[in-house]
């Protein structure tokens, strides 16, 4: 029974106590990691923004380096001299082809007509003529339709398998007076090809590491260059810093070991506390119970009542007084230990007579009490009675003598005699000493009953 109520309240500590600070410690746990691995992410993320930001720079540093050194060449005398005015084939290619290639490392520099044929030019040094949508695909038409109402327009268009920041600029005179007589229209034609050997130059110049041409489809640490139809769309991709993750490999494991002994220490609380709630447990039922019978004493009794009287309006239920006839004679003449004998048996025969779930205190002494829930039928509690006092008068043996002890009881019942606790205790001892004083051996009901 012992083993059962320490189990139980064992269990009540885990549910009471262990479980809900296990799963606080495990929230903790989980949230400590959670954030750090949401402070890590985030200053990657924060970090991949910035290189992002950082690439999309340098791409539109470029357009803007080829579109104002496109503007600068259309926009001069000598370049509408030879290319407007007459077709120089050699003055184009000694004057802007090769100076441009050489200082920018454009691929194509060229003059086109207004069919986006190229006139004269060099394409990766060598002279090309001929149509510029052949080697330029994804707009280049809708490109030189960007020219209405400007002078200069850019764009991204396809070189092969690589973007090209491409920029078309009307050829005009810079301070001599246009001619009055109607002339062809000449667009200077700059290519910046995005290949690998310039995306090495963009790589060191803006530290991003390994930047490339990234056909797999990436979305990690990577910008997204469109073509001008929209046709094309092409994903510059480079090795991303990662310091979230470099903090999570240097500080995961302090933390998981921080948190394994901090864990540890936890379970060695919460069983430590767990074994004192045993033992408080244990402390309050031994605080509850008679030492020499096991029975609950008075302050048990106390506390079984009052639940009876707390759990409905109306409670019903008697609460019998018992005092042991003759039982002082066996303790003077046979000694205390004798005496200790006929309570233990005195118990067991009254514990035989009451029904299961029926509660038999001691109250101190030779005095005892019963707790009948659901009985309030005087007859009833009488036929209850009258078991108890034939059980405890046969004989018994004591140190090879046969003794004869007797029982004396005194009942009230609740609700009718009282509906609290001190008043229906009142009520029994009142009738037991009524009991005692008329006929011992008998039960007595109190007077209201």
């Amino acid at each position: 029974m012992r083993a059962q109520e320490t189990a139980t309240t064992g269990d009540s500590f885990s549910r009471t106590v262990v479980a809900p600070v296990s799963l606080m410690v495990a929230a903790m746990i989980l949230a400590v990691i959670a954030a750090v691995i949401w402070i890590a992410r985030s200053q990657t993320a924060d970090l991949l923004a910035r290189e992002r930001s950082l690439a999309a720079s340098a791409i539109e540093e470029r357009r803007s380096v080829i579109e104002k050194t496109t503007d600068d060449y259309a926009y001069w005398d000598d370049a509408f001299a030879h290319t407007v005015t007459r077709n120089d084939p050699a003055w184009v290619d000694e004057n802007i082809a090769r100076p441009v290639a050489g200082k920018y490392g454009f691929r194509l520099a060229g003059v086109a007509d207004e069919r986006g044929e190229a006139i004269s030019g060099a394409f990766d040094g060598a002279p090309y003529s001929g149509p510029l949508d052949r080697i330029l695909q994804g707009g280049f038409h809708q490109l030189l339709a960007r020219l209405s109402g400007r002078d200069t327009a850019t764009g991204v268009l396809m070189l092969g398998d690589s973007p090209a920041i491409v920029a078309v600029s009307r050829i005009r005179p810079f301070a001599v007076p246009a001619p009055s007589a109607p002339q062809p229209h000449r667009f200077l034609i700059f290519v910046d090809a995005l290949d690998q050997p310039q995306l090495a130059k963009l790589s060191k110049a803006y530290l991003l590491p390994d930047l490339r041409i990234d056909r797999s489809g990436s979305n990690g640490a990577a910008i997204v260059i469109e073509t001008v139809d929209g046709a094309r769309r092409v994903a510059l991709a480079w090795r991303g810093s990662d310091p979230g993750g470099e903090m999570l490999r240097s500080i995961l494991p302090i933390l998981l070991a921080l948190l394994i002994v901090f864990a540890g220490l936890t379970a060695y609380v919460l069983r430590q506390g767990r074994a004192a709630a045993v033992r408080l447990r244990e402390s309050e039922r031994r605080a509850l119970l008679d030492p020499l019978t096991g029975l609950p004493n008075r302050l048990g009794l106390f506390a079984r009542a009052e639940e009876l009287m707390g759990s409905i309006q109306a409670p019903s239920f008697a609460l019998a007084y018992l005092d042991l006839d003759g039982f002082k004679q066996v303790n003077d003449e046979f000694g205390h230990s004798a005496g200790d004998d006929v309570l233990k048996e005195a118990v067991r025969r009254m514990a035989a007579a009451i029904r299961e779930g029926d509660m038999l205190a001691r109250l101190g002494g030779d005095e005892f009490a019963m707790l009948l829930p659901d009985l309030i039928e005087p007859a009833a509690v009488r036929h209850v009675a009258e078991r108890v006092i034939a059980n405890v008068g046969a004989p018994m043996t004591v140190g090879g003598a046969t003794v004869r002890i007797g029982v004396t009881i005194g009942v009230a019942i609740a609700p009718a005699d009282a509906r609290d606790t001190i008043d229906l205790v009142k009520a029994a001892d009142a009738a037991l000493y009524r009991a005692k004083r008329n006929a011992k051996g008998t039960v007595q009901f109190s007077l209201t009953a």
